[in-house]
Formats: structure tokens, C-alpha cells, sequence
């Protein structure tokens, strides 16, 4: 009897070590569930590394090295698909929006403007012979100053531009209609200025140096330096040269006599000076006499 209840003693005590060991759960590293030492679902502990997305393997539900899968990032490559763009990417599967265009309002990739230069469009230029930008003629308007039928700044008609401002100017406007039909040169009988000019740009100087020199009420001359017009008063009479250029663009002009002569501010001899006759399209010098026209012209 002694030695049954040692037996039976032995017994109970094994029953209740096996119990208390059956108290804690046994790590399974399969059984898709955090359990044991595990530090995420059958992983970390006693059971392999977990997965990360930069670890470099390819673990977990990953599809790639540390890409695809629930938790990491997607493993096609994004950047931009757009083959015209700047920064094309040929290996890229989806477009992240990343793109760099000729025509996204931006200076971007290699440009030298806004959307032109490097790879775009040539960038618009005021010599380009291209009307382009926010020009409104070829090479002019907009950024690039007055076009030739441009009213300028004192309310006349723009007919030379000679590209960019030295001595003060670069454009000559006309007043838009006549200021006389009918009236002589400037100076008294035989009197000889003598240092006038009949090139583009000497108009204004011609004027008034054959001022100077004495001219009288009424004349050509008097008539265009007096001359008040668009909130302007340094209006003139046109050298020879630039009485032709104002025939070029007569009809641009307008309100010109085609059968009339017109005085220029160039004097030819003591008692000539140049003319323009519209009707036969020649420069004739004329008696300072005789009666033309009077168009006045101005410089800005």
C-alpha cells in the first residue's frame, strides 16, 4: 500500500507539469498567426527575420526584391512616359506626373525660356524674321516695339523703323493727312542755307537750321515746325530721303495727293530744293518759288 500511493503521488505531480507546460502556446512559424516569440506573423523570435521593404530579399508577399505585395511600394517603375519631354524615362511603366514639356507654361529641362530653347522651339527673337510670340507683325509689335501702320506716340502713322534707337530715335511717324497744299519752300529769294542733308535721319536738323537762317510766315517749312499735333510739337519737315520712304508706305499712310509734289527740308541749290512728285514718282528739285505740298513727319 505504501509504495501505490508514492506510484500514485509520482503520477498526479507529471499530470500537473504537463498542464502547466500546455499554458503556453507553442510558436508555429506557419500557422498565420502572431504566437510565441514571433514578432509579426510567423516571423522574428524563434522563427525567421520578418519581411521589410529594405531588406534587400525578396520576403514576405513581396512580388520583387522589397516591392509588391500588401505593404511595399508597387515593383513597375514610375516616372514619365512622355517621349517628347525632357526627362523621359524608356524604362518607366507608369507616369507619376513627373513630366517636363514644351508646352507646360514652365522653364524647365534644358530650356532657355519658357517652353523654348534646347529642345523646343527656338525661343522668339525681334530679328528672327518670324512673326512669333506676342508679336503682331513679323519681328515687331508686342515686345518687339512699333510695327510699320502702328499709330505712334504722337497720333501719327509709323513708316520707317530702322531696328534699334541710335541718335535718339528709330522711328519716323507722319502726320495722317496734309498740313498745306499749296505754299512755298521757306526762305527768301537766293538765300542759300548750304548745310542740309538729304539722307534718312536729317530732317529734323535740316529744318531747323534753315530756320535759322531766316524763313517766312507760311512757308513749308514755318508750317511744319509749327506744327501741334497728337500732344506733340517737334514735328518737321522730311529730309529728301525720307520724303521717299513716306512714299513707299504712302498707302499705309494715307490722304496723299497723287498728282501733287511735296517739299523736303533738303536744299538742292540757292534757289532749289528737293521735292517728291507723287504723280511721276521722281525727286525733282524745284524752284524754292514755285508751291508743293507739306506732309510733317516726327522722330522717337
Amino acid at each position: 500500500m505504501k509504495y501505490l500511493k508514492t506510484y500514485l503521488l509520482i503520477l498526479l505531480a507529471g499530470v500537473i507539469i504537463v498542464a502547466c507546460q500546455d499554458d503556453d502556446p507553442i510558436t508555429s512559424c506557419s500557422d498565420g498567426i502572431q504566437n510565441g516569440t514571433e514578432l509579426g506573423v510567423d516571423c522574428g523570435g524563434d522563427c525567421g527575420a520578418c519581411a521589410s521593404c529594405s531588406d534587400g530579399i525578396q520576403n514576405g508577399d513581396e512580388t520583387g526584391v522589397d516591392c509588391g505585395g500588401l505593404f511595399c511600394p508597387s515593383c513597375l517603375i514610375s516616372g514619365c512616359t512622355n517621349p517628347n519631354a525632357h526627362n523621359y524615362n524608356p524604362l518607366a511603366e507608369i507616369d507619376d506626373g513627373s513630366c517636363e514639356t514644351c508646352f507646360d507654361g514652365i522653364q524647365n529641362g534644358n530650356e532657355t525660356a519658357v517652353d523654348c530653347g534646347g529642345m523646343c522651339n527656338a525661343c522668339p527673337t525681334c530679328t528672327d524674321g518670324i512673326q512669333n510670340g506676342n508679336e503682331t507683325g513679323i519681328d515687331c509689335g508686342g515686345d518687339c516695339g512699333y510695327c510699320i501702320g502702328d499709330i505712334g506716340p504722337g497720333n501719327g502713322i509709323i513708316f520707317f523703323d530702322k531696328g534699334s534707337v541710335s541718335n535718339g530715335w528709330r522711328y519716323l511717324e507722319a502726320a495722317p493727312s496734309d498740313q498745306a497744299v499749296a505754299v512755298k519752300w521757306g526762305t527768301p529769294l537766293n538765300n542759300f542755307v548750304g548745310s542740309t542733308s538729304v539722307t534718312v535721319g536729317s530732317g529734323f536738323e535740316n529744318s531747323w537750321i534753315v530756320f535759322d537762317h531766316g524763313i517766312f510766315v507760311g512757308s513749308g517749312l514755318s508750317i511744319a515746325l509749327g506744327l501741334e499735333f497728337g500732344g506733340k510739337s517737334d514735328w518737321f519737315l522730311p529730309s529728301r530721303d525720307e520724303l521717299r520712304e513716306l512714299w513707299m508706305q504712302r498707302n499705309i499712310v494715307g490722304q496723299f495727293s497723287n498728282t501733287s509734289s511735296y517739299w523736303s527740308s533738303s536744299e538742292y541749290n540757292t534757289t532749289r530744293a528737293w521735292t517728291l512728285d507723287f504723280q511721276q514718282q521722281s525727286r525733282i528739285a524745284i524752284d524754292k518759288q514755285n508751291t508743293a505740298r507739306v506732309r510733317a513727319i516726327r522722330r522717337f
